[in-house]
């Protein structure tokens, strides 16, 4: 069987692979190795160069493919790459860092000689709060022999303060015309297009759109205001729900009696029906006087079972 390999030439990993460990900066796995050193070393720079790393927001392994390109695997896959404070930094969005955080990313990114990209410097779609290793595992040894002998990767000038700047708001580009038709792939795999996957987003597409908002079981039995564009809170909430919330439902013997449910980011009534069987069979985890069993994840659901909720 031929070796499965993302767009950066690395092989995927499943999640019981012994070379996926844990890291300290994420919430996932990442690979071990030269891999791991590289991206500790590219994490802790992060971290005391940029902005803190949340780990509860921020991200590792996952076995998903990339965003508006299904079927071909993430690095995400291969265990190199991760995803920082994700929250403040999704997908599709521009100018979430300042101008002087972008330079100083630009400039950890740098000393890492060629075997780092950052999302935020992709020449379409930006993913400011993606990094994935890059250039193979000979260029790997080599960085990560360096930072093991603890040889300065970069010897900055004494440090200043600067005046903090103030963060612009995030720019949404729309979508281009393959992210539109990977948009209406994933309607018609929900059943809610049935138009030609042309990547034109006209009526029916917008329509789609407005009803897998429309079907969004959120907090308080508030909805989304259904638009029909999707843009960065749609995407947010689509990858939120595939990627956190539906994952740890399906844990539980409570979410499996009810069958299979599968992770795609669609939070309609199966979903709904899985969280709230979970609430039920879990009514110790949480403070009665706030407990309800009514299928949403919110603040209650998310804080007893230790995942990050959702932020408006």
């Amino acid at each position: 069987m031929a070796v499965k390999l993302t767009r950066l030439g690395w092989d995927v990993l499943t999640a019981k692979d012994k070379r996926l460990v844990n890291f300290p900066w994420v919430t996932g796995k990442v690979r071990n190795g030269d891999h791991y050193i590289v991206l500790d070393y590219l994490a802790r720079r992060f971290h005391e160069e940029v902005e803190p790393i949340v780990r509860s927001k921020s991200w590792g392994w996952a076995a998903r493919s990339v965003r508006g390109l299904l079927g071909i695997p993430s690095e995400h896959n291969a265990g190199v790459a991760i995803d920082t404070n994700a929250p403040d930094h999704w997908l599709g969005l521009k100018g979430t860092f300042t101008n002087a955080q972008e330079r100083k990313i630009r400039a950890i990114v740098a000393d890492c000689g060629g075997a780092v990209r950052w999302g935020g410097d992709y020449a379409g779609r930006k993913d400011e709060m993606h990094f994935e290793l890059k250039g193979g595992n000979v260029l790997m040894k080599k960085i990560a022999d360096q930072i093991r002998a603890g040889q300065d990767l970069h010897n900055p000038p004494p440090a200043k303060i600067e005046p903090v700047a103030s963060k612009p708001d995030p720019v949404w580009d729309g979508l281009s015309v393959e992210d539109t038709k990977a948009v209406q792939r994933y309607l018609r795999s929900i059943d809610k297009y049935d138009g030609e996957i042309d990547g034109k987003y006209q009526s029916m597409t917008k329509a789609g759109v407005k009803s897998f908002q429309t079907d969004a079981i959120v907090y308080g039995g508030a909805k989304f205001k259904a638009d029909g564009e999707w843009g960065p809170l749609t995407q947010r909430w689509f990858e939120w729900v595939r990627d956190v919330l539906q994952p740890a439902v399906v844990r539980w013997k409570a979410s499996k009696r009810l069958g299979r449910m599968l992770a795609d980011g669609h939070y309609g009534k199966l979903t709904n029906r899985h969280v709230a069987a979970v609430q039920k069979s879990n009514r110790k985890r949480y403070n009665p006087r706030k407990y309800k069993i009514d299928g949403q994840a919110g603040e209650v659901f998310c804080e007893a079972f230790d995942i990050p909720a959702f932020k408006w």
